[in-house]
């Protein structure tokens, strides 16, 4: 907390500050004519002792608020779990730092209550000793210091309670004073010496009167205030005797000192001994820890070592693979480009034979042609021999002539390229006999 905020919550718990504010909002609501004007500046606004009695009531009054808040407040603590539960067997004194740091962990409202003031003042006792062998006068102790401050908190309260009867005196004795010197034995008929001196004795009294009426609710506030308070720091002895007493190991120091020493000595011991231990441990921890990250360093080198002899391997063999399919691709192609060529020289021969062929069949369609017209030719001859030999049928000479006739046929045919087979159809006209 800043030294401006720790001012500001000072003058937040000043009661002065808090009578005054309620002083000058009294006089405020007088003065504005919210309550009747004679009644209350007879006997709140008539004369400054007056309002130095409103001035001081206000500010015992806000002291005993502040108080009843506070106490309260401190009545909320003692719900709260302040300590780690106790060990039947005895805690050691060394636990003390422990059960500090519990208690730092608490609220800051916590923190500046009783209960929590007095549990930290015992607990440090105990660490700085060492042992808790005279926890119990110590704590009787704290317990008077407690409550010599609960009484001396109460010391401004005590004194507005007082000093507010003595303003009523005080009032008292200026108005007589007053009215004793107002007082005219030669014209004692005289009005205004009569209203003069009665305004005195009027002061006199109602100062008197304002200062007794407001020091009795602030007695009776007090009263209660403080018996409340009270019973708040018996249920502080209660809680701290709780958490306390018997929660230490007692050494007997007093009935055996050399036995407290041995004793010190070997918790000493022991707790040097964690210390090693726990020291062994954080050097091992940090040889793992080394041994863990050089392990990694070294996988994590290897493998990528690994990964870039693999890359390069992988790389030359792409690129060996990449050369070979470049050259099969070159091969497939160059041998693709001779077939194509050797394909385009059959087509073209093939082009060229079909051409051939197809000047062969037009001179072979003429040779047709001229055969079909020869064809009719023959036929007309095989007409005219066939009429012929039909004439010649009964003649002498028949055989030789049908012999010279198959000579000239077969002879024609073969000038022709055709197998003429002349179909010679022999009408024998006359009778066998005839022939003969």
């Amino acid at each position: 907390m800043s030294r401006t905020n720790r001012i500001l919550v000072s003058i937040f718990r000043w009661p002065v500050f808090w009578g005054i504010l309620a002083t000058l909002g009294f006089y405020g609501l007088i003065r504005g004519g919210l309550f009747d004007r004679d009644f209350t500046f007879r006997y709140f606004d008539s004369h400054p002792i007056l309002q130095v009695e409103v001035a001081m009531f206000f500010i015992a009054a806000a002291a005993l608020i502040l108080k009843a808040f506070d106490v309260a407040a401190q009545f909320a603590v003692h719900k709260l779990n302040l300590l780690s539960p106790r060990d039947d067997h005895g805690q050691s004194p060394l636990m003390a730092g422990v059960l500090l740091a519990d208690l730092d962990g608490v609220g800051a409202v916590a923190q500046q209550s009783y209960l929590v003031r007095r549990l930290r003042d015992v607990l440090l006792f105990v660490q700085r000793k060492g042992d808790a062998d005279e926890l119990p006068e110590h704590l009787r102790y704290l317990s008077d210091l407690d409550t010599g401050r609960v009484q001396a908190s109460y010391g401004l309260i005590r004194i507005v309670v007082w000093a507010i009867p003595m303003l009523g005196f005080l009032g008292t004795v200026v108005g007589i004073t007053l009215a004793l010197a107002s007082l005219d034995f030669k014209n004692l008929a005289n009005e205004a010496a009569s209203r003069a001196m009665g305004a005195s004795l009027g002061i006199a009294f109602d100062t008197t009167a304002l200062a007794l009426s407001l020091t009795i609710p602030l007695m009776f506030a007090k009263f209660y205030v403080e018996r409340w308070e009270s019973q708040l720091m018996d249920d502080v002895d209660a809680r701290t005797d709780a958490e306390l007493l018997g929660r230490f190991e007692v050494l007997g120091s007093q009935s055996d000192p050399h036995a407290a020493s041995i004793r010190r000595m070997a918790e000493q011991v022991v707790a040097a001994t964690e210390r090693l231990v726990e020291r062994q441990a954080g050097l091992w921890q940090s040889t793992i820890a080394a041994a863990h990250e050089q392990w990694n360093r070294l996988s994590t080198g290897l493998g990528q070592q690994a990964e870039e002899t693999l890359t390069a391997a992988l790389e030359r063999s792409l690129k060996s693979h990449a050369g070979q399919l470049a050259a099969a691709e070159r091969a497939a192609t160059e041998q693709n480009r001779r077939h194509w060529d050797e394909v385009q020289k059959a087509l073209n021969k093939t082009a060229d034979a079909t051409l051939a062929q197809q000047s062969e069949l037009a001179r072979q369609g003429e040779v047709l042609l001229k055969v079909v017209d020869a064809a009719g030719h023959v036929q007309q001859l095989e007409d005219q021999l066939n009429r012929n030999l039909t004439a010649l049928a009964g003649a002498k000479h028949f055989e030789e002539m049908v012999a010279s006739l198959a000579a000239a046929i077969q002879l024609l045919s073969a000038k022709l390229g055709h197998d003429a087979r002349a179909a010679v159809h022999l009408t024998d006209s006359h009778p066998a006999h005839k022939a003969a």
